[in-house]
């Protein structure tokens, strides 16, 4: 038996669907605070590196950024299809600022994801998996 919740690693599957313009997404609950060791995103289709037809995500616990991917060039670039994309953890979650608490604590409460389609960058179906531990 583990001693540690840090030995019992949670992965969230947290689904993405088409959309055609900014929309938030509701992804489900987190019932107490959650320690994020990384988040991925991966889109059936593909999606090019482009600084005109881009994908924005912002994964979010009330007003709290979680991680985020942007497809323009100059940040992540593309997103191959059905391969994992790491996605960027906020400043906050890494060291631990966003509840005063352990490096990559988040509170709990309701997940969202703010995607942002620009030009024809559109997900189709698409994940985002959230890897940690409960606090």
């Amino acid at each position: 038996m583990s001693k540690s919740n840090a030995n019992n690693p949670v992965a969230f599957q947290l689904y993405v669907g088409t959309q055609s313009a900014t929309i938030t997404l509701p992804l489900g609950n987190l019932p107490k605070n959650f320690i994020v060791r990384a988040a991925s995103y991966m889109d059936q289709a593909g999606i090019s590196a482009d600084n005109t037809n881009f994908l924005q995500l912002s994964l979010k616990t009330g007003t709290t950024v979680i991680a985020t991917l942007d497809t323009r060039a100059a940040h992540e670039g593309a997103v191959t299809a059905n391969t994992s994309k790491t996605m960027t953890l906020d400043a906050g979650v890494v060291t631990g600022d966003v509840t005063n608490g352990a490096a990559g604590e988040i509170p709990s409460g309701d997940l969202t994801v703010v995607a942002t389609k620009n030009g024809t960058g559109v997900p189709t179906l698409g994940v985002i998996t959230l890897y940690g531990y409960w606090k």
